[in-house]
């Protein structure tokens, strides 16, 4: 059975080359300096909506694991909480873009993807409901879908001569007709007769919430930072090199998602059991990551190259240096959902502050004098104390 679950995942996931293909075709029609301005815009984004999440979709997971029969009830509560978070999250974002100085045209175009992230953030409580109940196949479509028609439709959009913002526009589009439909297919594909009071709620799900937010703000920050303290150039190959680390980022996520519902229901029952699948899925880890790690860092600019054109093969050290960084990240992510499947998310919450003040404070350091080099630094240099923290 988790075979079959883990194709169906892993055939979500592979939906990741789609987000990769279309960021290096927008990079290649865009330019480095536009595209600098756009990947600010996503990064930021990017962290705004995990905030607009708040964990509810981890928590959800966990919850219709253990008790299936309240997925549609612990769905509505969820949804009824985050359609409150988004005005608040623009008004963030709106701030920001003045503070990073971004030029006036992008202003719109920030808005109309903060507005798609708002929608993103809604779906994410719906896959949520989709894993707890194991059903990787429905997740699996509406990735599909999505990334498909966002590949699509923006490099249509830019082809035809249109900026930022008809990439904004079509990511609101496209974002909020396939909330609508998977909403739709959940709401008729889920026994919605359960009269239990729903359990999700903004105190249980803020150390998902505030660990999930840190783990993101780990992984963008760095962007954001470097719109403001350095050039769009730079933002530009970073966010190139972002999108690699996006895709090697599948792998953790392949190897712990799909066991995520039974390591929950197993910590419950029987800690030994979960105790060795974690060591299991460890090795597995070490044996999948550690080649395809190797052959990126062997083939960093080959690999830019190929992918986001020559404009883009200054970002191979730094590449090469996130890289290294990843090692320690593979673990960190596995462990991390780990302890969140485990009930343990507080203490995984009370872990991160640290990590991401320390990196906050390196990219402070580094980027300005170094760019996206420094910021690849400050990334490298973070991972390894909390992964050996976590590992004891």
């Amino acid at each position: 059975m988790t075979t079959s679950l883990r194709v169906w995942y892993g055939a979500g996931e592979a939906s990741n080359a789609l987000t990769l293909l279309l960021f290096a075709l927008l990079a290649r029609l865009l330019g480095v300096e536009p595209y600098g301005e756009l990947v600010t815009i996503v990064a930021s984004t990017a962290i705004l909506g995990t905030l607009a999440e708040f964990g509810f979709h981890t928590l959800l997971a966990r919850t219709v694991a253990r008790n299936p029969g309240t997925a549609w009830t612990e769905l509505q509560a969820a949804l009824r909480r985050q359609i409150w978070i988004g005005p608040p999250m623009l008004a963030v974002l709106y701030a920001y873009m003045q503070w990073a100085d971004l030029s006036a045209n992008s202003y719109l175009a920030g808005m109309l993807v903060g507005m798609s992230v708002w929608c993103k953030s809604l779906k994410e409580s719906l896959r949520g409901v989709s894993r707890g109940l194991s059903r990787f196949d429905l997740e699996a479509v509406f990735l599909w879908t999505e990334r498909l028609g966002l590949l699509v439709l923006s490099v249509a959009a830019v082809a035809l001569g249109g900026g930022l913002t008809a990439i904004g526009g079509v990511f609101l589009t496209v974002r909020a007709l396939d909330l609508l439909a998977f909403f739709v297919v959940v709401r008729r594909s889920f026994d919605r007769s359960s009269e239990h009071p729903a359990s999700v709620r903004w105190l249980a799900a803020w150390p998902f919430a505030m660990s999930n937010l840190l783990l993101m703000m780990y992984y963008q920050v760095d962007v954001t930072m470097l719109a403001v303290l350095s050039t769009s150039r730079e933002a530009g190959l970073y966010g190139a090199i972002y999108r690699f680390v996006d895709a090697l980022q599948v792998i953790p996520r392949l190897v712990m998602v799909v066991a995520f519902p039974a390591m929950a229901t197993a910590w419950a029952t029987d800690h030994a059991r979960f105790r060795h699948t974690l060591f299991r899925l460890q090795r597995v880890l070490l044996a999948i990551g550690i080649p395809v790690l190797l052959a990126v860092f062997l083939w960093s600019e080959p690999l830019l190259v190929l992918v986001f054109g020559r404009e883009f093969s200054g970002g191979a050290a730094a590449l090469r240096l996130v890289v290294v960084g990843n090692v320690f990240a593979f673990q960190s992510l596995l462990l991390a959902q780990a302890m969140q499947a485990s009930a343990h998310e507080r203490s995984l919450a009370a872990l991160l502050p640290a990590t991401v003040l320390f990196n906050v404070v390196l990219n402070a350091i580094l980027i300005p004098g170094r760019g996206a080099r420094g910021a690849a630094e400050a990334t490298a240099l973070t991972w390894p104390p909390p992964a050996e923290a976590r590992l004891s």
